[in-house]
C-alpha cells in the first residue's frame, strides 16, 4: 500500500496522541467510514428513484376532466371579466370594470 506523506503523519500522529491504537485500526476505521458512505450514497439514490416513481404515479393519475372541468371555469371567468358589453354603466359602451387608459389606478 503507498500513502502520501500526509497520510505518514496522520497516522503516526494520530498513534503518538493516542488517538487510535493501531494502524490496522486506523485502516479498519476507513473503511468502515467509506462503506457508510457508499450505503448513504446507495440510499439517497434509491429515494431519488422511489420519489421520481411516484411523481409519475400521481402526474399519471390526474383526472384529465377535472383539468378541463377547471380550464373551463377559470376561462369562463376570464372572459366575464373582459368581455366588453354593448353599452357599460357609464354610457361610453366601455366595459366598466376596466379602465379606459392604460394607467390602472387604486
Amino acid at each position: 500500500m503507498t500513502l502520501s506523506p500526509q497520510d505518514v503523519f496522520f497516522i503516526e500522529d494520530s498513534l503518538s496522541s493516542g488517538k487510535s491504537k493501531s494502524r490496522s485500526a486506523i485502516i479498519r476505521e476507513a473503511l468502515r467510514l467509506l462503506r457508510e458512505k457508499a450505503e448513504e450514497k446507495e440510499r439517497a439514490t434509491a429515494l431519488e428513484t422511489a420519489l421520481e416513481r411516484e411523481y409519475e404515479i400521481a402526474f399519471s393519475e390526474w383526472d384529465d376532466s377535472e383539468s378541463v372541468a377547471w380550464d373551463d371555469t377559470t376561462t369562463r371567468h376570464a372572459d366575464s371579466l373582459i368581455r366588453p358589453t354593448a353599452t357599460g354603466d357609464d354610457g361610453t359602451g366601455r366595459h366598466p370594470r376596466l379602465p379606459s387608459s392604460g394607467n390602472v389606478t387604486a
